[in-house]
């Protein structure tokens, strides 16, 4: 594998710490632990224990002394009993800490275990070595620890920053392809939320990214870490801009509950992706193409893009649970565009059950990808374009200069403005007083230029003989944010009264 020379990505937090990426890091681990430390915890999946004897067996040579832990694969791994299974087991050895837990595994694993060292001895030190795409690239980076309840997913735990991340690309090796599919929903998210330059390279070769031995799943890996890296450091509690790395979890955590996580968090999380794509069309602050994108570049690398129907009823429940939450008031992660993600406030639950009409209509739904099966590619049913960047340059009030609210409604009809795209939808039998009330036509179209309200997307659609670079054309892949604007804080959005 060619993964040329080491990669280090700091956290720039107090104290920082280094996610480091680098083949056959694994047997240097020694070197990347705490000064002073003589002891260490291996937690570890058996899934994954192929490497343990040799690393056992270089850390002994180090002169280390090395307990092991063994922890169920997946979400099993991340419930009270296993992580009181590994208390009575640091217990039992008298860890202090100056001691030293080690994490080897899935993102499960890295949750579990930065839970246990931070509520052994209320903190001890921590190293994450993540075996698969998805927790390289996320949930071994940034210090959210949990374990799950019966009410929801990562419902109890706590921010513990590790000392370091050791990527060793080698172990990617032995991941199965549908693991590795689920991996790139994390990566695409990376793309969406803030750095285009990571959607160029997924456009250049969808399939490509997923190979082992070529280039671009390094590059892709890199600007996916800087991307977590950047916004950790600036918001290491998620009290403000940091919720952006949340998007599509809302839904997506939700199908985790509803299935009894057998369904991969990278395949729910896609699946996320497309219902919050959905709504925020819905909500007027996303154009349809970039909605296109998402289903295309999902799709692409070969993950699911819809949801089984007659959930809803399971999944809202769920989703009002979400920790973005404050109060009786739901706030969600939504894109304006690309690199330009939002928090929306008091969206109606009729919005968001809309959204999930659409992406539970998709023909070719089934089957389901689950924690047995690979994610299955499915094809884009609506024939949405792909995202193409729009009216480059222009300034918002330039755009709409001249226009007013009334305008945009003239010779509309209420039933026309709501009508849905099945007759059995989830407006069906709702009056248009009744799903107005209390708003005002200035509050529900401020700003909407006609044209944008009616168009629908072209049959051919933009992509139609377009090469991938054209349709990006002008964002630099070079840097692990080139071309991605900053923010400092994610803005939220009032679009309806808190409900």
């Amino acid at each position: 594998m060619n993964w040329g020379n080491e990669a280090r990505i700091e956290v720039p937090l107090e104290p920082p710490y280094e996610v480091v990426v680098r083949p056959d890091l694994l047997r240097d681990l020694g070197a990347h632990v705490p000064a002073g430390v003589k002891r260490l915890m291996l937690m570890f999946d058996p899934a994954v224990a192929g490497p343990v004897p040799g690393l056992v067996d270089s850390l002994r040579k180090d002169g280390f002394d090395v307990y092991l832990l063994a922890v169920p694969s997946g979400e099993a791994a991340k419930t009270i009993d296993v992580a009181a299974a590994a208390w009575q087991r640091l217990g039992e050895a008298s860890f202090t800490r100056t001691d030293l837990i080690v994490a080897l595994g899935g993102g499960a694993t890295t949750d579990l275990a930065g839970f246990v060292a931070a509520t052994w001895l209320r903190g001890t030190p921590v190293v994450h070595v993540p075996t698969t795409l998805l927790a390289m690239v996320d949930a071994a980076i940034g210090g959210k620890t949990a374990i799950d309840t019966d009410e929801g997913k990562n419902l109890v735990g706590a921010f513990h920053q590790p000392y370091a991340v050791l990527c060793d690309p080698v172990l990617l090796n032995s991941l199965p392809e549908a693991e590795l599919i689920s991996g790139m929903a994390e990566v695409i998210k990376a793309g969406l939320i803030a750095d285009p330059g990571i959607l160029d390279v997924v456009w250049s070769g969808p399939r490509e990214t997923l190979n082992l031995s070529g280039p671009l799943l390094t590059e892709l890996i890199r600007r996916a870490v800087a991307v977590k890296a950047e916004v950790v450091g600036e918001d290491p509690h998620e009290s403000g801009r940091r919720a952006v790395l949340n998007y599509g979890h809302t839904f997506g955590h939700a199908i985790e509950q509803v299935e009894h996580f057998e369904w991969r968090h990278g395949d729910a999380v896609a699946v996320g992706m497309v219902f919050a794509a959905e709504t925020a069309v819905r909500a007027g602050l996303m154009e349809p193409s970039l909605l296109g994108l998402h289903r295309e570049l999902l799709s692409a690398v070969g993950l699911p893009t819809s949801y089984r129907p007659g959930r809803w009823d399971r999944l809202w429940p769920a989703m009002r649970r979400d920790k973005k939450n404050q109060g009786d008031v739901r706030r969600m992660v939504l894109l304006e565009d690309v690199a330009k993600p939002v928090i929306v406030r008091g969206i109606p639950e009729a919005i968001l059950e809309e959204a999930y009409q659409a992406i539970s209509a998709v023909p070719g739904a089934a089957p389901y990808p689950t924690a047995d099966g690979p994610a299955r590619p499915l094809d884009n049913p609506y024939g949405l374009p792909a995202y193409i960047p729009p009216l480059a340059g222009a300034e918002p009030d330039e755009l709409l200069a001249g226009r007013e609210p009334d305008e945009l409604l003239a010779g509309r009809e209420p039933d026309e403005l709501l009508a849905g795209p099945e007759p059995d939808g989830p407006l069906a039998g709702r009056e248009p007083d009744e799903l107005l009330a209390g708003r005002e036509p200035d509050e529900l179209l401020a700003g909407r230029e006609p044209d944008e309200l009616l168009a629908g997307p072209e049959p051919d659609g933009p992509l139609d003989g377009r090469e991938p670079d054209e349709l990006l054309a002008g964002r630099e892949p070079d840097g692990p944010l080139a071309g991605a604007p900053s923010f400092d804080e994610p803005p939220e959005r009032y679009p309806w009264e808190p409900t």
